[in-house]
């Protein structure tokens, strides 16, 4: 047929050129930035792909969206756990939250961080902040209410709509323009009440919405007066429910300025003991105790420890967003880990459950022994059971559903789980700075060097201790033998140089004897090669000792003697040094 250049094309020319076209495009589609936009109502979204990740958070972004959240979407994990992320929150700045009971000095702590008053501010001796607050970059008068702050998609808040418009009335952000809300966001909570006031007054989960901010919070500030230490039973409560997150707490012992040294003392050392009775971790939270307030410590004797402790405090603060991409991909790892969880034990129901009859009993059975059913879960698939949520709280939940009709992970969505988290957060993570992969002939390299140790291992074992050169007892052993061999070898030269002088006038004589003897022969010009040859066989060669220090010297350089493939002297089993 005709070609596009006007000339006759067969069959062959014409496979060849189809091919060398794939080909071409193949490549331009492998090489080409993998960025694309959808268009949704005349809107362009970007879509974040792997090769256009600018940092951990637009990675996180990309994978998230791509590949984590229709899986969460289609096994109802929103429903019990958390809520589903947004962008907003995976893009977001770090987060501290601040608790504590009523009048220990939150918000004026927050004021003494920010360096003057924002929108909202009201402080004093009684229970004065009713809500929450969420400090931020911005340049608002007045405080956003919590309807219009939920609404944007640009804040990390729109999850909190769930909790409903009770909570919505008590919550509102407040925009400040400082060093420190540049870098971070400030949630401020309202004072925690003992007995029923804690529940009296409050419409709203107070619990539930302190775990969602602690979910997505970097560190956790827990207040305490130093003229209140006792620990009511609602904020022994709200610390057990946030157990999981330990590793963000700190403590902060304010107001320690008005106390004498003895009265800190007595004050510290029974805050540490009411604590240890909450916190089930053997080891001791961090710490900071001073008056976080603008006004110049009252305590002279210790104002040096504690102008060091608010300095430290900041300087901890400041140093969030540095560590922040690590702990962000920390908590996504943590949340990818949760949902292959929960994906699992939704198997592991719905199989159980029976086909026809007596469903009833065995969902009764199932919700009564829920941990050992997450025991032997965790046993069959070979999953840590740490990755398992809370099994009395999924009784509660899972109360309401039919086992028989919950949704069923397909094998392409637990690999799914798995390749974000063995392979897809790598690359990413790679892409973005985080660590170099490493390449396929580097990796064949720790491959063979592992090998190669753990021969080498086996073969001490096998040979016993002290037999093979690269056990610490066998170079021990290999380096006393050395210098035993050095001093035996000094001690026969010693006695070879004393015969030597004792037989050295019967030698001087037989060469005398010699020398007249030999000036009748021929002389070495008429002798003929064979006998010169033999008669320079015959003289004796000077031998050379070397000393103990040399011998090991020479032997550490050349190490053990090996033939080109036999294996090494030092060691009988075969060991390869």
């Amino acid at each position: 047929f005709l070609g596009t250049a006007g000339r006759t094309w067969d069959g062959t020319a014409w496979r060849r050129e189809t091919a060398r076209t794939a080909g071409r495009e193949r490549r331009e589609r492998l090489t080409a930035p993998h960025t694309f936009e959808q268009t949704t109502m005349g809107v362009k979204k970007k879509t974040y792909a792997p090769a256009n990740y600018e940092s951990v958070a637009e990675a996180l972004v990309g994978l998230y969206g791509e590949k984590v959240r229709e899986a969460e979407k289609a096994m109802l994990f929103d429903r019990f756990t958390t809520s589903l992320l947004s962008d907003a929150e995976l893009l977001a700045k770090p987060m501290v939250l601040l608790l504590g009971q009523y009048s220990s000095g939150k918000t004026t702590f927050i004021r003494y961080l920010a360096g003057s008053d924002f929108p909202g501010i009201h402080i004093g001796p009684e229970p004065t902040t009713d809500g929450f607050a969420a400090l931020m970059d911005g340049s608002s008068p007045t405080p956003i209410p919590g309807n219009a702050a939920t609404s944007s998609k640009q804040r990390p808040f729109r999850a909190l709509s769930k909790f409903g418009a009770a909570f919505l009335n008590k919550f509102c952000i407040s925009e400040l323009k400082c060093d420190l809300t540049k870098q971070l966001t400030l949630i401020d909570t309202p004072g925690i009440l003992a007995g029923s006031k804690q529940t009296m007054g409050r419409n709203y989960d107070f619990a539930s919405i302190v775990k969602w901010f602690a979910e997505r919070s970097d560190m956790i500030l827990l207040l305490f007066d130093a003229h209140k230490i006792d620990i009511s039973d609602e904020l022994k409560s709200v610390i057990e429910s946030l157990h999981q997150h330990d590793e963000k707490m700190r403590l902060v012992l304010n107001k320690a300025d008005a106390l004498t040294t003895e009265e800190i003392m007595h004050v510290y050392g029974g805050t540490m003991w009411f604590l240890g009775k909450v916190f089930k971790t053997p080891e001791v939270k961090r710490s900071y105790m001073s008056s976080f307030w603008e006004k110049p410590l009252k305590n002279a004797e210790l104002e040096r420890f504690m102008t060091e402790e608010r300095e430290r405090l900041l300087s901890d603060l400041y140093a969030l967003p540095q560590g922040a991409r690590t702990r962000k991909v920390n908590e996504f790892i943590k949340r990818v880990r949760a949902g292959r969880a929960h994906c699992l034990v939704f198997n592991h129901l719905r199989k159980e459950m029976p086909t026809m009859m007596g469903k009833a009993k065995a969902k009764e059975r199932l919700l009564a022994n829920l941990p050992d059913e997450f025991r032997k879960i965790s046993q069959n698939t070979n999953v840590p059971l740490n990755d398992f949520p809370n099994p009395y709280d999924y009784q509660k939940l899972l109360a309401t559903y039919d086992f028989s009709k919950l949704p069923k992970a397909s094998k392409e969505m637990l690999q799914t789980y798995e390749d974000v988290i063995e392979r897809d957060l790598r690359r990413a993570r790679a892409a973005t700075g985080g660590f170099r992969v490493p390449t396929r002939l580097e990796a064949s390299g720790r491959r063979r060097a592992a090998s190669r140790r753990r021969r080498d291992a086996w073969c001490c074992r096998r040979a016993g201790p002290g037999s093979c050169s690269t056990s610490r007892r066998g170079r021990r052993t290999r380096r006393a033998a050395a210098a035993a061999a050095a001093a035996s070898a000094s001690r026969s030269s010693r006695a070879g140089s004393t015969s030597s002088r004792r037989t050295a006038a019967g030698s001087a004589a037989t060469s005398s004897s010699a020398t007249r003897s030999s000036s009748t022969t021929a002389s070495p010009r008429t002798r003929s090669p064979a006998a010169r040859s033999s008669s320079r066989a015959a003289r004796p060669r000077p031998t050379r000792t070397r000393s103990a220090t040399s011998l090991s010297a020479s032997r550490r350089r050349s190490g053990p003697t090996t033939s080109p493939r036999g294996p090494a002297t030092t060691c009988p089993t075969g060991c390869s040094r």
